[in-house]
């Protein structure tokens, strides 16, 4: 049994919209050929820095789990000064993988763990903006139990 090409647009005049929103769509395009459209994705601010850190090589006589554990202390110290837009930016392009985005590329070279690690960091942009936002001697927060 051989399955019909799905048209991706079809001429459905209520589906333009969302499918403008993609990119450019070729209205006659079918599940057999290739998708035209290719992610896009944002500079972030200490880019080249990140790319820096990635790319080191291990210092003089240090072990090779040390350097990479030195890596991991930089790029999250590179990590907490992002914006949150960067960090969010920046998770999306890591959890996406893009083709020809070079710190998605050599992240990926970095053990699972330690990856899952730094975009969790990475992923808590925000809790952590709020926690610098709140002043000394402000309200305390309420206490469970007793």
């Amino acid at each position: 049994m051989t399955a019909k090409p799905v048209r991706l647009y079809a001429g459905n005049p209520q589906l333009k919209p969302a499918m403008s929103r993609l990119g450019d769509v070729d209205e006659g395009r079918t599940a057999d050929e290739p998708w035209a459209w290719q992610p896009q994705w944002d500079e972030v601010a200490l880019e080249m820095e990140i790319l820096a850190v990635l790319d080191a090589p291990p210092e003089a006589h240090e072990q090779i789990a040390f350097a990479f554990q030195r890596k991991e202390r930089e790029l999250r110290a590179l990590f907490d000064r992002l914006t949150v837009k960067d960090s969010r930016e920046l998770v999306r392009r890591l959890t996406l993988r893009m083709t020809g985005d070079r710190i998605a590329e050599r992240m990926e070279r970095l053990n699972a763990d330690r990856r899952y690690r730094l975009i969790a960091f990475l992923g808590d942009a925000r809790r952590r903006e709020a926690t610098r936002v709140v002043k000394p001697g402000g309200p305390a927060s309420p206490r469970r139990g007793g």
